[in-house]
Order: structure tokens, then C-alpha cells, then sequence
């Protein structure tokens, strides 16, 4: 069983106790970006990853998590990859069930300008707290994808423009209300969705990609393109691949 997993933002307790409730095991679980790995203290990460990784073993799951805009994309390079609980870099193709799944991590956060102004304040008082990475973005590489084909499952934090939310006709409130103070970030919103729609299409040259999920945007959708399913996975949700 392949099961598909949205934002978490370092909620570990509250899944751990959905997986025990609805007696989740025997599966493969990839979780869509927004980890919420990196807000710690290197210390602190390490043991609670490892306690995450247990957690899965005992319940014979393989949990895979990409970078999100909300990860510290260090955590994401390969140096942790346990045996049940796996830190994909971006790029990395999966294997599952005779599927083969491509994941590609990053995304553009709204709040990064609030995020940065606290990091700055912290740094003040001699604190090396982080919650702001300036990698945070998409990065598109042509080499790597002219050698990846035959995917089956796209896996990505964000997604192509044709995609839910469209936000070729407008970005929202939130969004809004965030540009007030980040005159640049529509605009880089904007780009980011139409390299999202490059890289998607990049893709389909040499595969054809039935089924794509990604989540970043905490709701549930569904968008069909040109005979491929764009499922949108909400915060906290899982979601079965059949």
C-alpha cells in the first residue's frame, strides 16, 4: 500500500497518533514537503528523527519526506536516511510497488520576510536559531531530469500553473496580505508555478506521468491535465494511492 501524506509542520505527535488510530502498518508513506525538520536545535532533530524512524519500524512502515518550504534543506542532502524513516533529496527516484515515483521538493514560503525579521532578532541576543532558509525555492535541473524516465508518480511540494489554487487570476488575501511588506513575492509566486509547469513538462518528454500528487497549499483538490491526475493533498491528510 502506497499512502500519500500533506503538510505536517513538525506536528510528529499528533500523526503518530492518527497512524495508531486508524491502525495504519505494512506501507509505504511519502510525505509532501513541510516536514517541519530544521526549527530545532541539531541535537534535538537528530534524536526526535531517530524516535520517528522507531515509530515507523515498529509499525513496519517506510516513511519518505521531501523538502518543503518549511524544512531546513540541509536535512534534505542524504545524510538522513534511516531504515524506516527516509529525508529524499530533491531528484530522487523511488521505487514502490512496481511504481516509480519521482520526488522534488522546495517552494517559496509567503511568511519568509516575518521569518527573516525573527531570525534577525533572535541573532541579536547571540541566538543561532533558524526558521527562514534563503534555498528554500524550487531549482530546476535539466541534467538530472534528461537522465530520469518512465516515472509513474510525480511527487512534488508545489505544482504547475494550470493546477489548483489558480493563481494566474489572483493569489488571495493571505498572499495579499504578505506582499504588503514583499513587494517582489507575486511576482516570484508567479514564476515559480510557471517552472513548476516547465519542469512538469520536462518530465513527460521521456515519461508519462499518470498521477501526480503535492500538497503546500492546505486544502484537498483535484485537477485533471492533459491525462494526468493532479491531486492536491491537505495539511494532516492521508490519502491511498489505488
Amino acid at each position: 500500500m502506497i499512502l500519500f501524506l500533506g503538510d505536517i509542520h513538525g506536528n510528529f505527535e499528533y500523526i503518530k497518533g492518527l497512524i495508531k488510530r486508524t491502525k495504519i502498518s505494512d506501507c509505504a508513506i511519502f510525505q509532501l514537503g513541510d516536514f517541519g525538520v530544521g526549527f530545532g536545535k541539531p541535537a534535538y532533530e537528530k534524536d526526535n528523527l531517530l524516535l520517528i524512524n522507531k515509530f515507523m519500524k515498529e509499525r513496519n512502515i517506510i516513511m519518505y519526506a521531501m523538502r518543503g518550504n518549511h524544512d531546513d534543506p540541509a536535512y534534505f542532502n542524504g545524510d538522513h536516511i534511516y531504515d524506516n524513516l527516509k529525508l529524499m533529496p530533491d531528484y530522487s527516484v523511488v521505487e514502490c510497488d512496481d511504481y516509480k515515483l519521482l520526488l522534488i521538493g522546495g517552494a517559496i514560503s509567503i511568511d519568509r520576510k516575518m521569518r527573516l525579521k525573527d531570525d534577525t532578532a533572535a541573532a541579536r541576543y547571540g541566538s543561532s536559531r533558524r526558521s527562514y532558509w534563503f534555498d528554500e525555492k524550487v531549482v530546476l535541473d535539466e541534467e538530472k531530469l534528461s537522465q530520469i524516465s518512465n516515472i509513474d508518480i510525480l511527487l512534488t511540494h508545489t505544482a504547475p500553473d494550470w493546477c489548483t489554487p489558480l493563481n494566474k487570476i489572483g493569489f488571495g488575501g493571505l498572499v495579499d496580505s504578505f506582499s504588503e511588506n514583499d513587494p517582489t513575492l507575486k511576482d516570484e509566486l508567479k514564476e515559480e508555478r510557471e517552472l513548476m509547469s516547465k519542469i512538469f513538462n520536462l518530465i513527460q518528454k521521456q515519461s508519462f506521468v499518470k498521477n501526480h500528487y503535492y500538497g503546500h497549499f492546505h486544502r484537498s483538490d483535484i485537477t485533471l491535465n492533459n491525462g494526468c491526475q493532479h491531486q492536491l493533498v491537505d495539511i494532516n491528510e492521508f490519502v491511498e494511492f489505488k
